[in-house]
């Protein structure tokens, strides 16, 4: 119970969410000529690990948030102006692979990061978003995390509704 209560705590984060704060204001606009420099890699630029190279300072992204075992960085293509990637530093494709420890920083990156949503640009809403396994596009677990404005246009597309009677899951 006093460690949920110590995680909640939004002052323990005041000071360390100003770097982040700074770091993101002076990153969307650098983000966008990022963006056209990734669109013109070749196939074989693509076929390795960007978020790898990206982790190893090897290829160019703007960090606004580092530890020894996460780095948030600007989208370069972003659903909306702030879109961040938060990559943990272990190569896997799965949730399930990823170790707890670097799961908990990787949610709690997420969540500092909503907080400077909701208080320094006065977003009321966001959008945080993974794929996995064979879905996972760089093969490389990521969230995506991104503000919101109510009527801006996103919204989840399934061109082949499922339909969940026909699951047999067990409780976990």
């Amino acid at each position: 119970m006093v460690i949920l209560k110590n995680f909640l705590n939004l002052e323990k984060y005041k000071d360390s969410m100003r770097p982040l704060i700074e770091e993101l204001r002076k990153a969307f606009v650098e983000a966008n000529e990022m963006g056209r420099e990734y669109k013109r890699l070749s196939e074989n630029e693509l076929a390795k690990c960007v978020f790898c190279d990206i982790i190893a300072h090897k290829s160019k992204a703007k960090i606004v948030h580092e530890t020894n075992k996460v780095v948030a960085f600007l989208d370069i293509d972003p659903i909306s102006a702030g879109h961040i990637l938060v990559v943990p530093k272990i190569h896997t494709d799965s949730i399930t692979k990823v170790p707890q420890e670097y799961l908990i920083e990787v949610i709690e990156t997420a969540r500092r990061i909503v907080e400077v949503f909701e208080n320094d640009y006065k977003h009321l809403g966001y959008s945080i978003m993974q794929n996995g396994g064979e879905c996972c596009d760089f093969g490389h677990f990521h969230l995506h995390v991104f503000p919101r404005v109510k009527d801006d246009g996103f919204g989840w597309t399934n061109p082949k509704k499922g339909d969940n009677t026909q699951m047999k899951l067990p409780l976990i």
